[in-house]
C-alpha cells in the first residue's frame, strides 16, 4: 500500500516532467527490494534533477544504503582513478553502513569524524568536481558550464521557491567558472518565502535536506 502511495503521488505531482519520466519515477518507487545497481539504472534513466531527487526520496533506507554502496563499488572498477584515489574511495565504502541514513546521531558522528577528515585527505588526491560527483549528487555525470548547481541550472535564480541546495553545506552549490570546469564553490541560503517545502537529496549520500533556494558565490 506504501508503495502505491508513493506511485500515485509521484505521478499526480511531477506532471511537468515527460510521460516517459513519469513512468519511469512511477516504476522507481516500488523498486525498493531491487539490488543498487538496479536503482542506478532506474536513477539514471531520469533526466529532470527535481523529479530524480523526488524518485530517491521514496527509497527506504535499506536501499539508499543499497544504491550508494553499489556507486562506489563501480566507481572502484574505473580504470581512471590512480592507486592513492582508489584506496579513499575504499575507505568511503567500507566505512559507509545503512546507520548513515537510519540513525541520526550516528550519521552526526559520520560525518562530523569520518567525513570531515575523509574530505580534507580528498582534497589532495581528487580535484573538486571528482569529490562532487562522488557522493553529492544524484547525477554522477560531468558538471558542465550550465549545471551551476546541485539540482538546479541558471534558471534557478528567477525561481526562488525551488529548493535547490543544503544550508550549511561546503559541498552543495558547485558553480562552474569555464570549461574544463574549474570549479568555485557557492554558499546555500534561504531567502524571501521561497523553499516552503524542503525535500531530501542534497548534501553528502542525497541524504541532507534540501532547505535553501539562492546559492551565492563563496
Amino acid at each position: 500500500m506504501l508503495f502505491l502511495i508513493a506511485g500515485l503521488f509521484l505521478v499526480t505531482t511531477l506532471s511537468s516532467c515527460s510521460k516517459e519520466e513519469a513512468k519511469i519515477t512511477d516504476n522507481f518507487s516500488v523498486s525498493n527490494s531491487k539490488s543498487g545497481f538496479y536503482l542506478i539504472q532506474s536513477l539514471n534513466k531520469i533526466s529532470d534533477a527535481e523529479v530524480k531527487k523526488t524518485a530517491y526520496s521514496t527509497l527506504d533506507n535499506q536501499s539508499k544504503y543499497n544504491y550508494w554502496h553499489s556507486r562506489l563499488a563501480i566507481e572502484l572498477s574505473k580504470a581512471e582513478y590512480n592507486s592513492k584515489q582508489l584506496i579513499k574511495i575504499g575507505e568511503l565504502a567500507s566505512s559507509l553502513t545503512i546507520e548513515y541514513f537510519s540513525n541520526a546521531d550516528k550519521k552526526a558522528i559520520f560525518k562530523a569524524h569520518f567525513l570531515s577528515k575523509w574530505l580534507n585527505e580528498a582534497k589532495d588526491v581528487f580535484s573538486n568536481e571528482q569529490i562532487y560527483l562522488l557522493i553529492f549528487t544524484l547525477d554522477n555525470s560531468a558538471l558542465t558550464s550550465s549545471a551551476n548547481r546541485d539540482g538546479g541550472s541558471e534558471d534557478d535564480e528567477a525561481n526562488p521557491t525551488a529548493c535547490i541546495c543544503a544550508l550549511n553545506s561546503s559541498w552543495t552549490c558547485p558553480q562552474v567558472l569555464s570549461n574544463p570546469v574549474v570549479i568555485r564553490w557557492g554558499e546555500c541560503q534561504k531567502l524571501g518565502k521561497g523553499c516552503t517545502e524542503a525535500t531530501t537529496g542534497c548534501g553528502a549520500f542525497a541524504d541532507d535536506a534540501c532547505d535553501g533556494n539562492v546559492c551565492f558565490p563563496a
